[in-house]
C-alpha cells in the first residue's frame, strides 16, 4: 500500500499533525475501504513523543481503530543535555493554553475541542473522512501528549 494525499498541519510550531488519506486497493480489499493515518508529535522536556492513530472505513461505516505510541528521548538524560530549550517548552505551554482556553474547556474537550480539530482537519484537508469517533480518539492522544512530560 502506498501512502498518498499526505497533509501536514503545524500548530504553533510545536505540535505537528501529519495525515495520510488513501483508498485501499479494491482488488486486495473487499469491501472497498478508505484508510487514514494520523501522526501527532509533541515535544516534551526529554525528547519528542508521537502517537500514530490509524483507522479504516468501508461503505458500511464500520471503524477499525488502532493506536501506537512512539517515543524519542531518554528520561535519564542529564539536565544540561536537553535538546529542547525552556523557551520552546514555553511555546508548547502557550499553545496548550490557547487550545483549551481554560480548565473548563479542557474538561469539555470531547465536544468543543474535538469539534475545533474536526473543523480544522476538514478545512485543511478538504475531506470528510474524519468523524467524531476518530476525532475523539485523536483528541485523547493530543490531550495525553500536551499534558505529559
Amino acid at each position: 500500500m502506498t501512502m498518498k494525499n499526505r497533509h501536514i498541519i503545524r500548530l504553533n510550531n510545536c505540535v505537528t499533525i501529519a495525515v495520510w488519506l488513501t483508498n485501499l486497493n479494491p482488488s486486495r480489499f473487499y469491501p472497498p475501504r478508505e484508510f487514514s493515518m494520523v501522526i501527532i508529535t509533541v515535544p516534551s522536556r526529554f525528547g519528542l513523543v508521537a502517537y500514530r492513530v490509524t483507522s479504516q472505513r468501508s461503505r458500511l461505516r464500520s471503524l477499525h481503530l488502532g493506536t501506537f505510541r512512539i517515543s524519542w528521548g531518554d528520561p535519564e538524560v542529564p539536565e544540561n543535555s536537553r535538546v529542547i530549550s525552556d523557551h520552546f517548552l514555553q511555546r508548547v505551554e502557550a499553545f496548550t493554553q490557547r487550545m483549551w482556553g481554560n480548565q473548563a474547556a479542557h474538561e469539555r474537550f470531547e465536544s468543543s475541542c474535538a469539534r475545533w480539530l474536526l473543523g480544522l482537519l476538514r478545512r485543511e484537508l478538504g475531506h470528510d473522512f474524519f468523524d467524531h469517533d476518530r476525532l475523539h480518539l485523536v483528541m485523547e492522544k493530543v490531550v495525553a501528549l500536551l499534558h505529559s512530560d
